[in-house]
């Protein structure tokens, strides 16, 4: 069964769209450090809720203020912006709590040349990690976490090329979109052979994972 919706690459308006994401990526990258890179108690990002922000520019906060709810099973935490104007408070729920194994999600399917893998990053923060392959040597090239994809619209108008990743170390592009069914696509190729292999997939972690493959002139088949 072929999908319904498919992104073609077309080098011209992959060039126009890269150039014109620039600033809109350099904005999302400052509204993600915003997003703690760290966690007290286990300092798993799965663990936390944020339970309300507000903003006292007459105020400068701790980042790291604690403190127990008067029920004392609940753990709330303060974390603030770069400003030290927003205050965060984040709640701990060990029922929360994921320990997310990394696993290879594209096995047999374009892993000649990249590898995406889901696991957890350094905060715990459910992610995609991409790993471009080159002469049989692996390379981190990029790494989405769950509240990079908040920051993406995830019901766009029409579908719409995110970033790239092409020229060394990867042998082959990696590209990656959002579409208008609200999911997600990663473009592995084209190949020397003019072959793409597409994986798609809804939030993280991902569900609903699927792959077909595609080339250059627009033919597609099914993903084995």
């Amino acid at each position: 069964m072929l999908p319904k919706y498919r992104v073609q690459p077309r080098l011209v308006w992959r060039i126009v769209l890269a150039l014109g994401l620039l600033l809109t990526i350099l904005a999302l990258s400052a509204c993600v450090a915003n997003v703690p890179l760290d966690y007290p108690n286990g300092n798993n990002a799965t663990c936390w809720t944020l339970e309300r922000s507000k903003t006292d520019p007459n105020t400068t906060c701790d980042p790291t203020e604690t403190k127990w709810t008067d029920f004392g099973d609940v753990w709330l935490w303060r974390n603030c912006d770069s400003t030290g104007t927003v205050i965060n408070e984040y709640k701990y729920d060990s029922t929360l709590c994921h320990s997310l194994q990394m696993t290879l999600l594209n096995k047999g399917h374009g892993d000649n040349y990249a590898h995406i893998y889901f696991g957890q990053d350094s905060a715990g923060y459910p992610s995609l990690f991409v790993w471009c392959v080159n002469n049989g040597q692996g390379t981190l090239v990029a790494t989405v976490r769950q509240p990079d994809l908040q920051l993406i619209d995830p019901m766009p108008s029409q579908d719409s090329f995110v970033q790239s990743y092409s020229g060394y170390p990867c042998a082959a592009p990696v590209e990656f979109y959002v579409l208008t069914t609200g999911e997600y696509q990663v473009n592995i190729g084209p190949d020397g052979e003019g072959k793409i292999s597409v994986m798609v997939f809804h939030g993280l972690p991902p569900e609903g994972v699927y792959f077909y493959n595609d080339d250059v002139d627009g033919t597609a088949t099914p993903g084995e």
